[in-house]
Formats: C-alpha cells, sequence, structure tokens
C-alpha cells in the first residue's frame, strides 16, 4: 500500500497542488496518512468522475510482471511516491502521467497513532 502522510489545512489533505477531501472527522489533525492500494489506480481515461482523485506525476521507474506492470511516480509539486499496478490494456506515457483513484478507495489512519479512521 502507499503511505503518505500529508499536511492538513482546513477540511482537506495537501499532496502536492491536489486538495484532497478528508472523511468526517470529529477533529481535523495536522498531519494524516493516506493509504492507497496500488491496484486501486489506473491510467486516466479522457473523463474523470468528479468521485475520483488525479494524482499526477514524473515516472521515474516502470517493473514489467508480464501480467501488469508496477510504475512509480514522483506525485508533482511534491516528493512523495505513488506506485501503480498497470494492466496490460492501459497505455501511459513512461515519461509523465495522470493516474485515478476513487475516492472510495482512499484510505485515511491517525497519522500519531496508526488507528484508521
Amino acid at each position: 500500500m502507499n503511505l503518505l502522510t500529508l499536511d492538513c489545512q482546513g477540511k482537506v489533505a495537501k499532496l502536492g497542488n491536489c486538495e484532497i477531501p478528508l472523511p468526517p472527522l470529529a477533529q481535523v489533525p495536522k498531519l494524516i496518512d493516506l493509504g492507497i492500494r496500488p491496484e486501486a489506480l489506473s491510467v486516466k481515461g479522457s473523463e474523470v468522475s468528479e468521485q475520483e482523485l488525479v494524482i499526477a506525476g514524473k515516472v521515474f521507474l516502470s517493473e514489467n510482471f508480464g501480467r501488469e506492470t508496477l510504475v512509480s511516480l514522483r506525485v508533482e509539486d511534491s516528493q512523495d511516491v505513488i506506485r501503480a499496478l498497470i494492466p496490460p490494456d492501459q497505455t501511459w506515457n513512461p515519461d509523465y502521467t495522470k493516474l485515478v483513484v476513487p475516492f472510495s478507495s482512499l484510505h485515511w489512519f491517525d497519522a500519531e497513532t496508526g488507528d484508521r479512521l
């Protein structure tokens, strides 16, 4: 799982230039951990739903596993790294690509305790 520690500002977490809406919380922490499974990410198509997060970045490593390719990219305007499992039927730019993940596939954790939120 990709685990990213993000700053919270108001009711959003900041990932590079992306603002990700936080789940309903009694108290918003200063830092929060975001978990995204590599298989939950896919290459951005021509249309994106309002229920999806777009993550763009520079690809720095791709590993062909036969059935799928593990792509590692550095998130735009960030030092964070995201890894995605891309099936062979999806085409992607080997230098710079955009990935999408449904908001329902995001996993939130307390950065201090590790508890799932």
